[in-house]
């Protein structure tokens, strides 16, 4: 997410509409606010470390529509407890 300055937006939620299908890789790695992640349905791809170091990430909703996690995708996410991983969503080693 950018604002006028082109400059990441630091939120502790996220919300990913339906529209989108994939999460670019590191698109918000490092963010230390983000908190929670919601994901409307459409996304088919997390990619790699998109959320690596995001160390303030407590819960993401992973939609059955997910079909690849990146590598890395979620490292450095120590205070993230519980994601369930849809059936048929293949998961990078690292």
């Amino acid at each position: 997410m950018m604002d006028d300055n082109n400059k990441i937006c630091r939120k502790e939620l996220l919300f990913v509409p339906y529209q989108v299908t994939r999460i670019e890789p590191y698109a918000y790695r490092g963010d230390q606010k983000l908190r929670f992640v919601f994901i409307a349905g459409d996304l088919t791809e997390i990619g790699e470390g998109a959320f690596e170091g995001c160390s303030a990430l407590e819960k993401i909703n992973l939609p059955r529509t997910l079909r690849r996690i990146g590598s890395k995708a979620f490292a450095g996410c120590g205070r993230l407890v519980e994601a369930e991983i849809p059936e048929g969503c293949r998961v990078a080693e690292d």
